[in-house]
């Protein structure tokens, strides 16, 4: 019962009292309390003064202060006898993770483990003392601290409790015990108690964590964990993932690194592919399919009234023609990442890639080569290659604002959920991105709405989605396989994509594609190398401005209102020493200007062929004449700002 006993509880902060829906042998009520409100909550059926006693009390060290208890209860009934009980999974504290996989045991010595735990916004340490007892041996238990009231004895064969301590980041202690009492020969009732005291600051981010509103997201992971409980403790067993997309395709159901069966799924898989991309051609349709809906917990935003609404684009939106991205600044944005968590205690590890199993490799035309860049094309490593990291990280990223989450912040938090290990840290990115990749609404999906915009722009905040995604699709193989075989598979990608929607502009996400297979060999140099620890870092790699080009120059796509006092001209010279612009403004002689020439070379204004001039003087009384270099060009749209002594900006165009 460990996952009542603790997960629950930490998934359900602030939530009051409530009845669990869904489920209508299932209930669970909790509530945060003062220390002195514990004393007489209704939901304390167990006497633990000892406990919130410590609450009442004030360390000096902030970090350890108490601000509130946490009391909880759930009940629920299963088609099980007491002595099939006290065979199953819950008789050992190491036999506890086969009933979730969300518990994870280190070390154990007699009853007592070091291990960690999948909550709402990451994975927890702890320190749990865990025994199954009968009740006379209960009565006598030395290190349990409760006091059982005599009202809940009656009837009860059997109790297991749990101590737990050295929570990292969230409580100082906790405490849980289960009654089972028979109702006859083949069910039981369990109703689990249990205490927690919860520090200040993890109070704090309790506010923020996304499935405290039961009521609203009843689809919860809450629910989905007691409901995983009730059917283990069943039939012995966990059921099978499903998907509503899609229900016969293969979905692997824990991490495997070699994996006949999904080898085989996967193959199968990748023979219809052909098919599918003939079919896309001949009806003019783009990858994304109208039919495919993401699961419904997948469209539950729980921040959606709490934050801050991101701005609406406002008038002109254009996608960027320039690289996004400076290449070596991102290259030094991870790996400082990589330096500050190595310098916390956390340094990288290289990982181990997923490989194709001995049936299956080098036996089919698909399984020749790489298994990952097969799953990647298909775009469904969220089903043959989980890391078991991915609800943790969605969660995270659940408990952030809108448009706020950066590319090292997202990389960070993968990395320390995956403890260091790169390669399920790129991994488990991909999954949690790319999992609805079909979904024609794939840009107001909860998690997209948090991306920062990475593409260069002008009030351009389209296909997060994609550019996301298929980055770090593509850092993830190049730290495989290495940066000269992801650039060629990058182009190849983009090739593909523009024969599937050939009317889509994709500039800005085949930029990216071409680009993270450099960054990915680059991440697995640092790791190989261990350069990150000589690299001279600077918090300055972490902003966006460092990273990202948003200097693109956009005023050759945008409207503009041409100055009604400017003359100016055109014309090449008879030496052709490249092209004159004469510019005479009437009426004002602006001195110390700068000036920008934009050149049309045959298919409209282009920032890209662009001549700026400094410390221009101008008068009234005749023209100025700027020289550039513009072969092929036709006409000219010129710009004189940052003039000496005014703030007016003068706008022309001229052509051949």
């Amino acid at each position: 019962m460990l996952k009542i006993g603790i997960l629950l509880t930490l998934l359900s902060t602030l939530v009051g009292h409530l009845a669990l829906a869904g489920s209508s042998d299932i209930q669970y009520q909790s509530a945060f309390l003062s220390p002195a409100m514990a004393l007489s909550s209704p939901y304390k059926k167990i006497d633990l003064t000892k406990l919130i006693n410590k609450a009442s009390s004030l360390p000096a060290d902030p970090e350890l202060r108490i601000q509130t208890v946490l009391v909880a209860q759930a009940r629920f009934q299963v088609p099980r006898s007491i002595a099939e009980l006290k065979a199953s999974a819950l008789n050992n504290i190491r036999t506890l993770p086969n009933i979730s996989s969300s518990l994870k045991l280190w070390a154990c010595i007699e009853n007592t483990c070091q291990g960690e735990m999948d909550m709402a916004l990451a994975s927890v340490q702890f320190v749990m003392s865990y025994a199954m007892l009968d009740l006379q041996q209960s009565q006598n238990a030395t290190w349990a601290t409760a006091k059982l009231p005599a009202e809940l004895l009656q009837g009860t064969q059997l109790i297991t409790v749990q101590e737990v301590s050295d929570w990292s980041h969230l409580f100082t202690d906790s405490f849980s015990i289960n009654i089972f009492q028979a109702v006859d020969s083949g069910s039981t009732v369990i109703t689990n108690f249990q205490i927690h005291l919860v520090k200040a600051s993890a109070y704090q981010k309790a506010k923020y964590i996304p499935f405290f509103n039961l009521e609203k997201n009843l689809n919860s992971h809450i629910q989905k964990q007691l409901q995983e409980i009730q059917q283990a403790l069943s039939t012995g067993k966990r059921s099978p993932s499903s998907a509503n997309n899609e229900p016969n395709l293969y979905q692997q159901s824990s991490y495997k690194l070699i994996d006949p069966e999904g080898d085989r799924a996967l193959i199968e898989r990748a023979n219809s592919v052909p098919k599918h991309i003939l079919e896309s051609l001949i009806n003019k349709e783009g990858p994304q399919d109208k039919n495919w809906l993401p699961d419904p917990r997948e469209w539950e935003d729980p921040l959606a009234d709490l934050i801050p609404q991101p701005e609406p684009t406002q008038g002109i939106s254009i996608q960027g023609r320039e690289n996004p991205l400076y290449l070596e600044s991102f290259k030094k944005t991870l790996t400082q990442v990589i330096q500050e968590e190595s310098r916390r205690g956390l340094p990288p590890l290289f990982g181990i890639a997923h490989e194709w199993s001995a049936a299956y490799k080098n036996k089919h035309v698909m399984s020749q080569g790489s298994k990952l860049l097969v799953a990647l094309a298909l775009g469904f490593t969220d089903r043959f290659m989980i890391t078991g990291k991915e609800e943790n990280l969605r969660q995270w990223i659940l408990t952030e604002n809108y448009e706020s989450i950066t590319l090292p912040e997202l990389f960070r938090a993968s990395y320390r959920i995956n403890h260091g290990d790169v390669y399920l840290t790129l991994l488990t990115i991909e999954n949690v991105l790319a999992n609805n990749w079909r979904f024609v609404g794939r840009e107001s999906l909860p998690i997209t709405k948090r991306l920062r915009p990475i593409s260069s722009g002008h009030n351009y905040k389209g296909d997060r989605y994609g550019t996301w995604y298929h980055f770090f699709g593509m850092i993830l193989y190049g730290y495989v396989h290495g940066g000269t075989q992801a650039k060629a598979i990058g182009k190849i990608e983009a090739l593909g994509s523009n024969m599937l929607s050939p009317n889509l502009n994709q500039t800005q996400k085949q930029w990216f594609n071409i680009l993270g297979g450099y960054v990915g060999a680059h991440l697995k140099n640092v790791i190989r190398e261990k350069s990150y620890k000589t690299f001279v870092g600077s918090k300055t790699f972490l902003q966006e401005s460092y990273y990202l080009n948003r200097r693109e120059d956009f005023r050759d796509r945008l409207p503009q209102e041409l100055s009604a006092d400017i003359q100016a001209g055109l014309f090449r010279p008879r030496d052709n020493s490249g092209l004159l612009t004469s510019i005479q403004i009437v009426n004002h002689s602006p001195r110390s200007c700068q000036v920008d020439l934009i050149f049309d070379k045959g298919k409209g204004f282009d920032s890209r062929y662009k001549a700026v001039q400094m410390e221009v003087d101008f008068s009234s009384l005749r023209p100025t004449f700027i020289r550039a270099s513009a072969p092929f060009a036709r006409a000219v749209r010129g710009f004189i700002h940052n003039c000496e002594n005014t703030a007016k900006e003068w706008i022309f165009e001229a052509s051949l």
